[in-house]
């Protein structure tokens, strides 16, 4: 899956939306994602999947929170 730190806080529209709807198509590197069960974690649970560097910057801008996300396999299609 994915984890995606929260710099803004967990009221983002983003946010919310991809809570609402339970889903979201994530693009990066070039390819799509579609993820599933997204959920808001604290980012202290989820800080050791993040890059040394990134951590060091989230800490610094005291970035509480991130969501995290599950990769939906094709067989899990609505």
């Amino acid at each position: 899956g994915f984890v995606i730190a929260l710099p803004y806080g967990t009221s983002s529209n983003w946010v919310k939306n991809v809570l609402a709807a339970g889903s979201a198509t994530l693009l990066t590197e070039g390819q799509l994602h579609e993820l599933d069960q997204p959920e808001i974690v604290s980012l202290s649970d989820v800080v050791d999947v993040l890059p040394r560097k990134e951590r060091r910057n989230l800490r610094l801008f005291r970035v509480e929170h991130a969501l995290r996300a599950r990769r939906r396999r094709p067989s899990d299609a609505l």
